[in-house]
């Protein structure tokens, strides 16, 4: 991810909420710490039996006050680049479907598309979901005449699983 695309999702990270030097974050606690115009961002991490803190920013400034201000907006960056990092934006580049194409497609063309994106993502969770989508295109292959095969798929699904989970 670029940091021209971090800039520009930044505005969708909450800020930070500050109890004087100290701000919790799913991280850890980020914390200020300020000699003089000289300020440093601590994040401390206390996850079970680690404990410890590492330095994420530092900086000098001509005043005290506008250290803090600085740290402060030195570990907001910290904490939006981490909550950033962690997404996805190839997924939100992708074109949107094609509704016609969509519309016009037979149950078993959907489920075979669902099952190519299923082969495509967490190769953990494909086998599941996949094995779920088989099940539902054999009970729809059931009624094919049924306008509501999918519904009705769904419900037959549903009675025979019962107790499967």
């Amino acid at each position: 991810m670029t940091d021209d695309e971090l800039d520009g999702l930044a505005h969708l990270v909450k800020h930070l909420e500050w109890e004087e030097i100290r701000a919790q974050s799913p991280f850890g606690e980020y914390a200020t710490g300020r000699i003089g115009g000289e300020w440093r961002v601590y994040l401390n991490l206390s996850t079970g039996r680690v404990n410890g803190h590492m330095v994420v920013a530092e900086g000098e400034e001509e005043t005290f006050e506008a250290a803090g201000e600085a740290a402060k907006a030195a570990a907001q960056a910290d904490y939006t680049r981490r909550i950033l990092s962690a997404l996805n934006l190839d997924a939100l580049r992708s074109p949107p479907a094609d509704v016609g194409a969509v519309a016009r497609a037979t149950p078993d063309e959907l489920l075979d598309e669902i099952g190519k994106r299923l082969q495509a993502t967490d190769p953990d969770v494909a086998p599941w979901a996949l094995h779920w989508v088989d099940r539902i295109a054999e009970a729809i292959a059931q009624a094919p005449d049924d306008p509501r095969s999918i519904g009705a798929a769904l419900r037959a699904l549903a009675e025979t699983t019962k107790g499967d989970e």
